[in-house]
């Protein structure tokens, strides 16, 4: 893994495993914060922030949880969403796209 001159963690740099290993705790950190939608047999669906994505409030931060990810872990959120939409090949408009629709595929 490879810093840049600011210490930020080289998120191209990583290999998929790494990559890997990264998303699978950054979607564990998610769901700690989420809601769970829990389907009638007790299973969870998938995971809600609670916003409608169609029209979202004026003072809606899709990323408030992903900052803070990032900043513990000392990942640029720019670098780390283009190598989540490259692996995913979807739009990040929301962390619980991350959760919900980004299958960890193991290296």
């Amino acid at each position: 893994m490879i810093r840049n001159a600011e210490q930020k963690l080289d998120v191209s740099s990583l290999s998929e495993n790494q990559f890997i290993n990264l998303l699978s705790e950054f979607q564990d950190y998610l769901k700690e914060k989420l809601e769970p939608c829990i389907n009638e047999k007790g299973v969870v669906d998938y995971w809600t922030c609670g916003i409608d994505h169609f029209d979202p409030p004026p003072h809606y931060d899709p990323f408030k949880n992903i900052m803070k990810f990032c900043a513990m872990k000392n990942v640029d959120w720019d670098e780390l969403k283009e190598r989540l939409e490259d692996y995913s090949g979807i739009c990040i408009c929301c962390e619980c796209f991350i959760v919900n629709r980004i299958p960890i595929n193991e290296a």
